[in-house]
């Protein structure tokens, strides 16, 4: 097997958390981490956040 480490994560997820409409690139993070994936956003677990409910569950936690 040549080169393909898997890194845990789905093309499913990857395509749901990221690309989104309302992404701002958190600046403080570097540019080099602006790949447009929610983890990145500026917005990301905040109130400012129109999706945090994707991301908490039923308990409120992240």
């Amino acid at each position: 097997m040549a080169g393909f480490i898997f890194d845990g994560r789905l093309d499913e997820e990857e395509d749901e958390f990221t690309n989104r409409e309302c992404y701002v690139f958190n600046e403080p993070l570097g540019y080099d981490n602006d790949d447009a994936r929610c983890i990145h956003c500026k917005y990301y677990l905040t109130l400012q956040c129109k999706h945090i409910s994707d991301f908490v569950d039923e308990e409120g936690d992240a």
